[in-house]
């Protein structure tokens, strides 16, 4: 196939038409059609959920109740489906495909949930897709990439995930990233799943009281000086400790917290100083040394 889309590559250049342009008159040319998508089914599904419409355009009606016949009868009979989607395409000549596509999309997101089995064929199919996308790109234009692809439903998608390199970026996550492909795949899924599960957690118990101003042990320095705080667990715990010891050496106490920060300590090394901890989120989490 590289070599099939190599010798299109050079026609276009020679006759300055584009590639798919010169794809479709192949096929023309041989009485051939794209078997990439069948619009012919995806248009029955669009027939059976908006029936009155495309009866319209042949100038019929689906005929409602005990009558003969039916309203089923336009539905089986392929004659007037097969007038009704001449219509339509005539109707949207240019967008037709894209309109049957985006229907079945949404039809498959409004469906009930999908199996095991049908999540991993279509993360294949949408692997597959990916990889004829950067092909083409790297052959047709120099475009190099380098990809990572897994799901993201922990006890579902364990078996989904892949990596990808252009020739041009071929070794990249060895050379640059001191892993192989099997692990690269292994830290996105890490990755993945921490920030989904973190997701999870947050939804389920973010009370909306974190900035509320009627909340128990609340002020607006503290709510002032919590919007401040990074978002990072890392760059979170260094503001914290700044912070603490900011306001220790504010009130008058002395620390020499900048090497040595006595997390189990806290309490006791607060009350050597004569302070104490006022407006701590203790409903959240535990006091520093608990």
């Amino acid at each position: 196939f590289a070599a099939v889309e190599r010798c299109f590559l050079e026609l276009a250049t020679s006759t300055t038409l584009p590639t798919s342009q010169l794809i479709n008159l192949f096929l023309k040319s041989r009485g051939r059609t794209v078997n990439g998508t069948n619009y012919w089914n995806l248009y029955a599904n669009y027939f059976k959920e908006h029936m009155q419409i495309e009866l319209a355009r042949i100038g019929k009606e689906a005929q409602a109740g005990g009558g003969t016949p039916s309203k089923y009868y336009f539905i089986s009979c392929a004659t007037v489906r097969t007038q009704c989607y001449d219509k339509f395409k005539e109707a949207y000549p240019d967008s037709y495909q894209d309109i049957l596509l985006m229907h079945e999309e949404a039809s498959l997101l409004g469906s009930s949930p999908q199996t095991i089995a049908q999540r991993g064929h279509g993360f294949q199919k949408h692997y597959r897709r990916v990889i004829q996308i950067l092909e083409s790109a790297a052959m047709k234009s120099g475009f190099e990439a380098a990809i990572v692809l897994c799901g993201k439903v922990v006890n579902e998608d364990g078996s989904l995930g892949h990596s990808y390199n252009t020739p041009g970026a071929a070794g990249f996550w060895e050379t640059r990233c001191r892993a192989s492909d099997d692990a690269i795949v292994g830290h996105l899924k890490a990755h993945v799943y921490n920030t989904t599960s973190l997701a999870a957690v947050d939804e389920a118990f973010n009370d909306g009281t974190r900035n509320d101003p009627s909340t128990p042990n609340s002020t607006l320095n503290h709510d002032r000086d919590q919007s401040q705080a990074p978002e990072g667990r890392d760059d979170g715990l260094k503001w914290i400790k700044l912070e603490l010891i900011r306001q220790v050496a504010q009130l008058g106490g002395k620390c020499a917290w900048d090497k040595n920060f006595p997390w189990k300590g806290m309490s006791s090394a607060l009350a050597d100083a004569n302070l104490c901890i006022r407006g701590y989120p203790a409903h959240k989490c535990l006091l520093p040394g608990e």
